[in-house]
């Protein structure tokens, strides 16, 4: 759990500085490849723990960047009364995700 949360705050300020320099479409571009990688592949480094840590702290960045950049965007394009519910919306589809990856682990009998 320290991994994820280290990297998740840490990360805060890589993602707002690449927010700042490189835009809202190449930072969502790189978190959704990342998050595909580490679906796709979480099931073959399941027995491996050091880069089974290294898959969770890189979730943990994932989720770090959305909070900064989704909930930036949406006060910034609709205003601060939907930006204020983008952590409901954000921690939903984190919860989604988590529960299709135990879905699609389950599938193949790890």
């Amino acid at each position: 759990m320290f991994a994820f949360n280290l990297s998740n705050s840490a990360s805060r300020i890589m993602w707002t500085i690449g927010f700042g320099r490189i835009g809202f479409k190449y930072c969502v571009l790189t978190i959704c490849t990342l998050n595909i990688i580490v679906l796709l592949t979480i099931s073959e480094v399941l027995n491996k723990t050091h880069i089974y840590l290294l898959y969770y702290a890189i979730s943990g960045a994932c989720l770090g960047g959305a909070m900064v950049i989704f909930i930036n965007s949406a006060m910034l394009i609709f205003g601060q009364e939907v930006g204020e519910q983008m952590p409901g919306y954000i921690w939903a589809g984190s919860a989604l995700s988590c529960f299709l990856q135990y879905v699609f682990l389950n599938l193949y009998d790890v």
